[in-house]
């Protein structure tokens, strides 16, 4: 067997495709994870969360909110005070609501991207609260003057909406007409004493739930390593690739037959090319490692020495995958597109690209038999410090590889008709 992976490897390492496969796809994983990006967590915002969501920015999309099912609304807050806040906080509250607010200073610029919100970005209702909201006891104003709802969609739900606003309006010009309240802070503790006395409740969820109780934070910092898993699995497909080429070589030109000649059998055969992907997959893991010592570790969120043992393990699933469908294919275009078919398949699937939590039980799964799907929750896992992260992951990739090497090595079989 030492002389077969011996000569395997070196005709692998003549392959200019290898060693682009080694080098550069790595860095390009390395690359992705360095990036810095903050809407991520968009896609995984827990559903019990009824606070408000701060947007920083006019280009940022409300669209990414939408995936839960709820009103998507888009806020620009022009007044900023205490009473607006709790006119957000009592809208988001009930549960029904997608708060997105932000900040603004200039209210001709905000009224501008009011109106090209209904062409380009996707919400229910767009709010507009006017400087003079509140802004002295005397100038709370009606709905439509300080405060102004855009209707952004067909939703009927935006008369609710509606409604709700006037509501607490109307609860606001009480405490100050009828009341005598006429500081803010007077009017706001009034009104949160009047909150305080009705009976307590909890809004709850059951829509593409996440509870993984991971912070905005570490869920980009996941989502970024499940980019670098993607541009990583296409590392390893493709090897696994090269791999198979070489076993499918071996058979067209009778090579198979005269090593079988020598003793060998199909399960040591295909076993000599399971332990080249080892190889391979230790020496991208290596590479993947190198390339990490230029990132801050806090930054992607994961120890150094984890994220190496992650992706060899994740290298050998790959790499023995490719080489088992390679192998099954029998001839070199064919092993092309199944190698090329389960890169794009595992990584959509697995929830790499985006989540599938909301998706159809058949998808979900589906999504389970994919190999990256175990390496997401076993990093998601490691973030939150459970140590059952490892185990899983160990007893995962030994069931993908018996799995492989049982099917490669009857794939053989098939495809020499002598035995």
């Amino acid at each position: 067997m030492k002389e077969l992976i011996k000569i395997s490897v070196k005709l692998l390492f003549r392959n200019v495709g290898f060693w682009l496969c080694l080098i550069i796809l790595p860095i390009l994983a390395t690359f992705i994870m360095s990036i810095k990006q903050q809407n991520l967590s968009y896609y995984y915002l827990d559903n019990d969360d009824m606070g408000i969501l701060e947007i920083h920015d006019y280009g940022e999309k409300v669209a990414y909110y939408a995936g839960d099912g709820k009103f998507v609304v888009k806020v620009y807050d022009g007044c900023g005070n205490d009473l607006s806040e709790y006119l957000l906080r009592k809208l988001a509250g009930t549960g029904m609501f997608k708060i997105g607010r932000m900040k603004v200073k200039d209210v001709t610029e905000a009224y501008d991207h009011v109106l090209s919100d209904g062409q380009n970005d996707r919400m229910g209702a767009a709010l507009f609260i006017s400087p003079g909201f509140a802004s002295s006891p005397d100038s709370f104003g009606d709905l439509g003057d300080a405060i102004t709802a855009y209707v952004m969609s067909e939703d009927g739900r935006f008369d609710i909406f509606k409604n709700k606003i006037e509501t607490i309006v109307h609860r606001i010009e009480y405490v100050h007409d009828f009341m005598g309240k006429s500081d803010i802070s007077e009017i706001l503790d009034e009104l949160e004493a009047e909150d305080a006395m009705l009976p307590a409740g909890k809004t709850q969820s059951v829509i593409g739930k996440t509870g993984n109780g991971l912070t905005k934070e570490q869920i980009d910092m996941k989502t970024n390593i499940g980019y670098a898993f993607a541009f990583l699995t296409l590392s390893f497909v493709l090897i696994g690739n090269l791999v198979a080429q070489g076993v499918i070589r071996e058979q067209n030109n009778d090579v198979l037959k005269r090593i079988k000649l020598t003793g060998k059998t199909s399960v040591t055969y295909f076993t000599s090319k399971v332990l080249i992907c080892v190889i391979t997959s230790f020496l991208i893991a290596l590479v993947t490692a190198v390339c990490t010592l230029f990132l801050d570790g806090e930054s992607m969120g994961i120890g150094r020495l984890t994220l190496t043992a992650m992706v060899f393990l994740m290298g050998l699933i790959f790499c023995c995958l490719s080489l088992l469908a390679g192998t099954i294919a029998g001839n070199v275009m064919s092993s092309n597109i199944t190698s090329f078919t389960i890169w794009c398949l595992s990584c959509m699937l697995s929830g790499l690209y985006f989540p599938i939590e909301g998706t159809s039980k058949t998808v979900r799964a589906i999504s389970s038999v994919m190999p990256q799907k175990w390496f997401m929750m076993g990093t998601e896992k490691i973030f939150l410090g459970d140590k059952s992260a490892w185990p899983m992951l160990l007893c995962v990739t030994v069931a993908y590889i018996i799995l492989f090497i049982g099917f490669g090595s009857v794939g053989i079989r098939m495809r020499s008709p002598e035995d």
